[in-house]
C-alpha cells in the first residue's frame, strides 16, 4: 500500500463532505482555546468537548492528549494496521498536524469549531468502508457497536488563524468524525 493511502486513511474523516453545510448555532462558548459553536438543544456537549480536545492535542503536538480522545480499541487495531504498512500511530499523528501548515506557515492556532450531527448520518457505511480498506474487521465493528451507548456522525467546520494574519480561515469545511459515547466517556475514531 502506498504511503499516500496511509496518510489518506488518517485524514479520511477530516475531509469527508457528504453532509450539508453546518447550521448556524445558538451556543458559542467563549473560552481559552477553541470556541465551540453548536445548537445546545440538538447536540450533546460531550461530543463537542471530545473533538475540541482532539484538535487542541493536534495543535499542541500532544500525542498523549490525542490518545485520550481516540476510542482505545480503535487505537489498537489502527496501530496494528499502520505497523503492517511500515508506519505507526505517532508518525500519522504528526503528519495530520503538518497538513495544516500552509504556504510556509508553521505557526497557527485553531480558533473555532462549528458542530452539528450530519443530516445524512451513515454510520454503517463508515464501518463498511473501513472494513473494505482493511483497517479493521467485521468482528471489531460489531464489538464497537456493542460497546457504544451511541454512535454519531458529527459534522464540523474548523477555523484557524495563521501567525501574522489578522483573520481566521476555515481549514476544514464540512468534515466528519465518527464519534462514540460509551460507559467510560466520549471518543472518536480517527
Amino acid at each position: 500500500m502506498q504511503k499516500g493511502l496511509l496518510f489518506l486513511s488518517a485524514l479520511m474523516l477530516l475531509t469527508m463532505s457528504s453532509c450539508s453545510k453546518a447550521s448556524s448555532s445558538s451556543s458559542e462558548q467563549p473560552q481559552d482555546g477553541i470556541a465551540l459553536q453548536y445548537e445546545e438543544n440538538q447536540f450533546d456537549a460531550g461530543y463537542g468537548e471530545c473533538i475540541k480536545r482532539y484538535f487542541e492535542a493536534l495543535e499542541q503536538s500532544d500525542f498523549a492528549g490525542y490518545q485520550n480522545t481516540v476510542y482505545p480499541p480503535y487505537q489498537t487495531v489502527y496501530a496494528d494496521f499502520l505497523e503492517s504498512k511500515g508506519s505507526d500511530l505517532n508518525t500519522t499523528f504528526q503528519n495530520m498536524k503538518k497538513q495544516f501548515d500552509e504556504d510556509g506557515y508553521e505557526s497557527w492556532t485553531f480558533t473555532k469549531l462549528e458542530l452539528s450531527y450530519c443530516a445524512t448520518e451513515d454510520v454503517e457505511n463508515f464501518f463498511e468502508t473501513w472494513i473494505s480498506a482493511g483497517i479493521f474487521d467485521e468482528a471489531f465493528a460489531n464489538d464497537c457497536k456493542e460497546d457504544a451507548v451511541e454512535i454519531r456522525d458529527v459534522q464540523f467546520t474548523l477555523y484557524a488563524q495563521y501567525e501574522g494574519d489578522d483573520y481566521t480561515v476555515p481549514v476544514v469545511q464540512n468534515g466528519e468524525m465518527i464519534m462514540l459515547k460509551t460507559d467510560e466517556g466520549y471518543y472518536l475514531i480517527g
